[in-house]
């Protein structure tokens, strides 16, 4: 499967996925070899993330208090 080059333009690198996080980049690094990263995309020995994945993966990995509406059933 080949990606066009618009697409190509718009995969992020560690270090801007690192930003969006705003972790280290050497934190980033670490949590993509745990396994606690966002899936990514590997071109060779590049590995590039889709913005739309990161933004999924953030809500997905949301953590927080139930809003008393939500919390009724």
């Amino acid at each position: 499967m080949q990606m066009d080059a618009s697409r190509m333009e718009t995969l992020l690198t560690a270090e801007e996925v690192a930003h969006m996080l705003r972790v280290s980049q050497r934190k980033f690094e670490d949590m993509v070899k745990a396994g606690r990263a966002p899936a990514f995309v590997r071109m060779g020995r590049l590995r590039r993330w889709e913005p739309e994945v990161v933004k999924s993966w953030l809500k997905e990995n949301r953590v927080g208090y139930a809003s008393p509406e939500e919390d009724q059933s």
